[in-house]
């Protein structure tokens, strides 16, 4: 899981996920390299576990929270295109 990564790497992992999911290109840059210190191959790992954890999330134990955020009052962000 991500509780033993840095919070700035789950931080850019979130930030290189959203960049792939609205289909950015490209999808990490020399400016966002050098702001978060990471490389876009230091991100593969986190990123595919937040990834794996956002497609399982209609399932997960933490309902709740998907079925909250997937509401129009709140934009729909959990919802995918």
């Amino acid at each position: 899981g991500l509780v033993q990564s840095k919070p700035s790497m789950v931080a850019a992992a979130a930030v290189y996920a959203a960049r792939l999911s609205l289909k950015k290109t490209p999808l990490w840059t020399d400016t966002l390299k050098h702001h978060t210190g990471f490389t876009e191959a230091q991100l593969m790992d986190a990123t595919k576990i937040l990834v794996a954890s956002h497609s399982t999330a209609p399932d997960s134990k933490l309902k709740v929270v998907y079925k909250k955020y997937s509401s129009e009052k709140l934009g729909g962000v959990a919802l995918p295109d």
